[in-house]
């Protein structure tokens, strides 16, 4: 402890320590996050596991023609909250995509603000009604309309064909999102 005669004045030392630490520990979490397949604020696959979860998918496609899906749900109003609230808004998301979705469906968190869901068995014309599923149950799980008054969905179905390869699901999926309008899927179709 310090001497009370001579206080301490000077804690820059310690702040550079710290902001060492802090960018350790982040260096540290995203080397986790690279190998293992969850996320760990929500349980939920992150982009690895979600990747995996595709691959999956796009094997049984090859298999035995089970026609799949990739939705990503990007909910803009999160990635200007705290870590903190981003994470426990996650937790939210999480138990609602789990809630909305059916049991042969994965979910992941992608970063703070998107999230994807693999469809199994999964037919294009099902598009609005799992949207449609999906953004009530967000809306009733965050409760905040100031955070769901825009909720972007993209989604890729696959279709017959021989060009796409798994990671392109995800890619697709994602720009598709980006660049949908609030309340409207942007779905497009990936030949395999």
């Amino acid at each position: 402890m310090g001497d009370p005669e001579h206080p301490i004045t000077d804690v820059s030392g310690l702040l550079a320590l710290i902001d060492q630490k802090d960018e350790e520990i982040a260096r540290l979490r995203q080397l986790v996050d690279t190998f293992l397949p969850v996320d760990v604020d929500t349980g939920m696959l992150n982009r690895t596991g979600t990747i995996e979860a595709i691959r999956r998918a796009w094997a049984w496609w090859n298999r035995r023609r089970e026609p799949f899906g990739v939705m990503v749900i990007v909910i803009p109003a999160m990635a200007d909250r705290s870590p903190e609230q981003a994470a426990s808004l996650a937790q939210l998301v999480s138990l609602a995509l789990s809630d909305a979705g059916r049991a042969v469906d994965d979910t992941g968190r992608l970063d703070s603000h998107t999230f994807a869901v693999v469809l199994r068995e999964f037919q294009r014309h099902g598009a609005s009604t799992v949207t449609s599923r999906m953004r009530t149950t967000l809306r009733h799980a965050i409760a905040d309309p100031e955070i769901t008054a825009e909720i972007k969905f993209g989604l890729v179905v696959a279709v017959e064909g021989d060009s796409a390869r798994p990671e392109d699901y995800l890619d697709l999926a994602l720009e598709a999102a980006r660049t949908a309008r609030s309340e409207v899927p942007n779905i497009a179709e990936i030949e395999l």
